[in-house]
């Protein structure tokens, strides 16, 4: 996976942009920001995630790619809040600009760590933006804290 993430200044909730060289890139590269500003990784320890890995299966449609890269990461903010999940890996069977078929993994949180972690309402419409560049893709999230 080939990609980086910056957090943006806003003024109430989490901004960031994402570039990747292809669209299956953009889409793990958002989902490890998602679970970054979750819990940072200096936030957490290994050993409080369960050894025992859950790997989860997302098949997802969309009318547009910034539309689909929004359900994408819904999808796993909802697995995340509903399970206590925490994913730290993301492959991408297939993704092209209206659909993504993935394989998710994750560990269970500890409660302590549960209780460190950032609530995150909801991954927003406002200033969602996701467009092809020279250089690849490029994404804007704001996600509702």
């Amino acid at each position: 996976m080939t990609g980086f993430f910056e957090e943006l200044d806003h003024t109430a909730d989490i901004g960031f942009r994402v570039h990747a060289e292809t669209l299956a890139d953009l889409f793990a590269v958002s989902a490890r920001a998602l679970f970054h500003f979750i819990l940072a990784e200096g936030d957490r320890g290994d050993e409080e995630l369960t050894r025992e890995a859950s790997v989860i299966a997302i098949d997802i449609q969309a009318a547009g790619p910034d539309l689909l890269l929004r359900e994408w990461l819904g999808e796993l903010l909802y697995l995340h809040t509903t399970r206590r999940l925490f994913f730290d890996r993301f492959d991408t069977d297939t993704c092209d600009s209206v659909t993504i078929h993935a394989h998710v993994s994750g560990h269970m949180l500890s409660a302590e760590l549960a209780a460190r972690a950032t609530e995150i309402k909801a991954v927003t419409y406002h200033g969602l933006t996701l467009q092809a560049t020279s250089h690849g893709f490029d994404a804007v999230v704001v996600l509702d804290t």
